[in-house]
């Protein structure tokens, strides 16, 4: 199975406590920032891009108090995905109960088989010390053998 997607949505928040944060006024500390002159458009950043950071907290202007920001939800993308899962088995016959025939099935699987280095999305807290850029990376390739008896 070959996986291949666009990065996962976020939003960017600021989480400074109230009153000087809470930008609505709901008593809530993680309010949208507005958006940058650039708009949700982040083009198609490198893997070096995402590491050193897609933005700064500069970038971002906050709402007048009691405004929302106009942010949409979810309006930016991460950093795409892509994997290939693998999975081998061979099946052998085996003697079984009452005279029945069985099968043992022998697996062997391998998630992200490639080991392809797949970053998770970046800091999205502009009060945060990794906003902008990813810290972090979905599992490596995982492999595990199973063993299945039918009968």
């Amino acid at each position: 199975i070959s996986i291949n997607q666009s990065g996962q949505p976020f939003t960017v928040t600021c989480t400074l406590a109230w009153p000087r944060y809470d930008f609505n006024g709901d008593g809530q500390n993680s309010d949208r920032v507005n958006l940058p002159s650039f708009g949700t458009d982040l083009g198609d950043p490198s893997r070096q891009e995402w590491l050193n950071g897609v933005f700064t907290a500069a970038d971002f202007t906050n709402p007048a108090p009691g405004t929302t920001a106009d942010q949409p939800r979810n309006g930016f993308r991460g950093p795409g995905y892509w994997g290939v899962d693998l999975s081998l088995f061979k099946n052998f016959s085996v003697p079984g109960f009452n005279a029945r025939a069985s099968t043992l099935q022998v697996r062997v699987e391998a998630f992200n088989a490639l080991n392809n280095v797949n970053l998770l999305n970046p800091g999205t807290t502009t009060n945060g010390g990794t906003f902008g850029r990813v810290t972090n990376a979905r599992s490596q390739r995982v492999i595990q053998l199973g063993a299945k008896w039918q009968f």
